[in-house]
C-alpha cells in the first residue's frame, strides 16, 4: 500500500520540493526531510478536524 509520502515521489511532489527549495533557498534533502515529518502530522490534524460537521466545513473551505 502506497503511503503519503509516496507522492513525494512523484511529479508532483518533485514540484512541490522544488517550489520549496526555490522559496526557502534550503537544500532538497531538508525539504524532504522536513516534508516527511509534517506531512504525516498535517494529515492527523486534518483527520481529526473532520470528525464534527463543523471541522470539516472549516477544512473544505481552506482547501477551497
Amino acid at each position: 500500500m502506497a503511503s503519503i509520502l509516496d507522492l513525494l515521489k512523484t511529479d508532483v511532489g518533485e514540484q512541490l520540493i522544488q517550489g520549496a527549495t526555490t522559496e526557502t533557498g534550503e537544500t532538497k534533502d531538508n525539504i524532504v526531510s522536513v516534508l516527511s515529518m509534517a506531512l504525516p502530522t498535517m494529515l492527523g490534524a486534518m483527520n481529526k478536524n473532520i470528525q464534527t460537521e463543523e471541522g470539516a466545513k472549516s477544512l473544505n473551505h481552506a482547501l477551497e
